[in-house]
């Protein structure tokens, strides 16, 4: 979909528990000139909107009670939330915790939009995901995704702990490996190459493993994610 993307025409979801956040994106939202606006207090709440009204894109929070962010992603991936699988999905986040964002990522989301948000930034961003080609797995790949934060959580303080390894000497002893392939910066990856050595968070946990064929979906999720990338460039075929 070209810049002249006309947002006053987008039907969009915005789920948050926070009253006072979901009032500002609210406005923000609206100074876009986006008519059709839906909001939820959680995932809980919002799945029967989802059931009962066209939507576009869904801009969601993940810390939230009843129902958290990336489960609701994941009722709609599995076509559990009677609405399109394949709805475009933006997730609010800090970055803080890998495990999380692995999670998002298996759920194919369309963008990354980092806190504190910004009117550019959610113009951005919007644009970019309604562009995107969402590439869906079956529904058991998405069965298999972890919501349940406080284990995310847990998972992601224990690897922040152990990390002893140097990253960049996982990086060495990949490349060496994997001599025959190219060398490439991440924001130059193209959809089709094959990752012949892994891609990691700067806390050690795994962002994408060696033999994956990368998708538009996955890109450009890479390159929203690179400051908290270990690598900044990795050998591809």
């Amino acid at each position: 979909m070209p810049d002249t993307l006309l947002l006053n025409k987008l039907r969009v979801l915005l789920v948050d528990d926070d009253s006072f956040i979901r009032r500002v994106n609210r406005q923000i939202i609206t100074n876009l000139q986006i008519q059709q606006l839906f909001q939820a207090e959680d995932g809980l709440n919002a799945m029967p909107i989802l059931k009962n009204n066209e939507v576009d894109i869904l801009i969601t929070d993940i810390q939230m009670p009843k129902m958290n962010g990336i489960e609701l992603i994941k009722q709609i991936r599995t076509g559990n939330a009677m609405c399109r699988r394949h709805l475009k999905v933006i997730v609010v986040t800090n970055f803080s915790n890998t495990e999380v964002l692995n999670s998002c990522i298996q759920l194919n989301v369309n963008g990354f939009l980092v806190k504190p948000i910004t009117p550019a930034g959610m113009e951005k961003k919007i644009k970019l995901a309604m562009q995107e080609q969402t590439s869906l797995a079956s529904v058991e790949e998405y069965l298999k995704v972890n919501t349940d934060l406080k284990s995310l959580e847990q998972v992601g303080t224990e690897k922040s702990s152990k990390v002893n390894v140097s990253i960049s000497k996982r990086h060495k002893d990949n490349t060496s490996k994997n001599e025959e392939g190219k060398l490439v910066s991440l924001i130059n990856l193209k959809s089709g190459m094959q990752l012949l050595e892994d891609i990691y968070f700067t806390n050690g946990s795994k962002l994408v493993s060696s033999g994956m064929v990368l998708s538009e979906n996955l890109i450009n999720r890479i390159k929203e994610l690179r400051e908290v990338t270990a690598n900044r460039s990795v050998r591809v075929n």
